[in-house]
């Protein structure tokens, strides 16, 4: 919940550290609380419901980061603050859903044994991808596609775009679909452990 605050922070200049230290040391804080964690369980433990946990809490920590550098980026890079504002008040509300589900998905699947543990693997990662996609995905469409359509008619800066010489139209930047495409193929093998007999074991 920390680390939520830095949607909450303003764009203002003074404010650029502040927001990308809250969410570094929330993560870093959380990784010595998951050392501590582990320490209590015996050295040969399988891969179990609290280092699912645990994982969850610190993935959707990174996202935070990685969802707040990109605000940043669009708001003084592209110098495009509809698009930068509308995917931090996205962020808002998307990524505490995200974590409520998850940490549900994990509390309650494990305890009523409702889930095996490599099942719910497999959703809070889905869950994960589906919402970062959508919050990252959906936006960046907008920021290089929607925004140049609503905008048509509105004069605008069209310096640090690429424009194609033939058709005079703007090309997006390649890396925006490319890093969303990484960061889906890093969140599905993320935490991916071997199969194990005795991994489903209680919390």
């Amino acid at each position: 919940m920390i680390s939520w605050a830095v949607f909450y922070f303003p764009f203002a200049n003074p404010f650029i550290t502040a927001r990308l230290m809250l969410s570094i040391l929330a993560l870093l804080t959380f990784t010595g609380l998951i050392i501590k964690s582990t320490k209590e369980l015996p050295g040969a433990a399988p891969f179990n419901w609290n280092d699912l946990l645990n994982q969850q809490i610190q993935t959707i920590m990174f996202l935070v980061i990685v969802i707040n550098i990109s605000t940043e980026i669009w708001f003084h890079t592209f110098q495009n603050e509809k698009v930068a504002r509308r995917m931090n008040h996205e962020s808002k509300l998307l990524i505490p859903l995200l974590s409520i589900a998850n940490i549900s998905v994990i509390m309650v699947g494990g305890s009523n044994h409702l889930l095996t543990i490599g099942h719910a693997t497999l959703l809070t990662k889905m869950l994960c991808v589906g919402i970062v996609g959508t919050c990252i995905g959906s936006n960046a469409y907008g920021l290089f596609g929607l925004a140049d359509a609503i905008e048509e008619a509105t004069p605008r800066s069209r310096s640090g775009r690429k424009i194609d010489k033939d058709t005079e139209d703007e090309q997006p930047p390649p890396f925006a679909m490319l890093s969303l495409a990484t960061l889906s193929i890093a969140m599905a093998f993320t935490g991916k452990s071997e199969e194990q007999d005795d991994a489903d074991c209680d919390m």
